[in-house]
């Protein structure tokens, strides 16, 4: 199924530097969608499904906005 993906932060850095990008989710979690993007679990922090925060074992639906953001350091 295809969905629309924006990472936010540093997280873009991980797919081609693409901050937004269509992507044919081969999975069936927001988990199985971060690994085929090969973005690092313990650098994000919150997922969101069209625009409601879920958890990285929700389901994805057909033509999800699915938005990844990543943890944000300081000092």
């Amino acid at each position: 199924m295809r969905v629309s993906i924006k990472l936010h932060g540093q997280l873009y850095w991980y797919v081609q530097k693409q901050k937004e990008l269509e992507w044919e989710v081969q999975g069936e979690t927001i988990q199985d969608l971060a690994y085929e993007l090969k973005l690092p679990i313990g650098e994000i922090s919150f997922v969101t499904l069209d625009g409601k925060k879920v958890g990285l074992d929700t389901k994805i639906h057909r033509d999800g906005v699915v938005e990844f953001y990543p943890i944000i350091g300081g000092g």
